[in-house]
């Protein structure tokens, strides 16, 4: 049987990933306190299960902000992440309730980023420090409000509504 020492240093830097790990990506409580979203056996979506299937999602910034201010509708930006379960459920569930559905798809224009891809460069400008986040924008790019971490669709709802007064 073979002893592998542990440094101190070694102990540091896994406490360190793992926080980093545990805070990338929240839900209530933090990651892990609620059963991972219906998908496939791994928990992350399967392809069949499309994000917010009665919602239109835009994918580019600048298109989805020019849409909105044709439509004169806000833009509610979801940042999230393949690796995100607590983006899955909130995608799945909250993105998916009839009631958020039908307030979104009437007053706002949908857009999607995933920080690995085509949200990158609007991570740090938007100050995006955790997944889920989603954040409600008027047509001109000011920022309405924000919700960070997973939100549970009576949640979700109350903050919208509260994105439309701001609105005006």
């Amino acid at each position: 049987m073979t002893r592998t020492k542990i440094t101190f240093g070694a102990l540091l830097i896994f406490a360190a990933t793992a926080l980093a790990l545990a805070s990338s990506c929240s839900g209530p409580g933090g990651p892990g306190s609620e059963p991972s979203p219906a998908g496939t056996a791994d928990g992350t979506a399967s392809s069949e299960q499309a994000a917010g299937a009665d919602l239109v999602w835009e994918e580019d910034w600048q298109q989805a902000f020019a849409r909105a201010a044709t439509e004169h509708r806000m833009v509610v930006a979801a940042f999230r992440a393949d690796w995100c379960i607590w983006c899955h459920r909130m995608e799945q569930g909250t993105f998916t309730e009839p009631e958020v559905t039908t307030l979104l798809a009437d007053h706002a224009v949908m857009l999607r980023l995933d920080i690995d891809h085509n949200g990158s460069d609007q991570v740090a400008p938007n100050d995006v420090r955790t997944l889920p986040t989603v954040i409600a924008f008027a047509p001109d790019g000011t920022e309405l409000g924000r919700i960070t971490g997973y939100a549970r669709p009576k949640r979700f709802l109350a903050s919208a509504r509260s994105w439309l007064k701001a609105e005006g």
